[in-house]
């Protein structure tokens, strides 16, 4: 009876320990995604202005990627 319950409390703690390292490694993902996100965010923000600037400029004064 006592090895029993001592298996039982063995078990528990055993899945309890599984179910932290799962929500770990989700929160580690998610915040993983959410750097991603920003970086995209930024990087298409960047595009966006560089777009609007003249590509073919013969000008030294026009403003624009160099």
């Amino acid at each position: 009876m006592v090895k029993a319950h001592n298996a039982e409390k063995q078990q528990n703690a055993e899945q309890q320990m599984v179910r932290n390292n799962k929500q770990e490694i989700a929160s580690e993902f998610a915040t993983d995604v959410k750097e991603v996100n920003q970086i995209a965010k930024k990087r298409e923000k960047q595009g966006r202005e560089r777009r609007d600037e003249p590509k073919d400029a013969k000008s030294k004064n026009v403003k624009g990627p160099r």
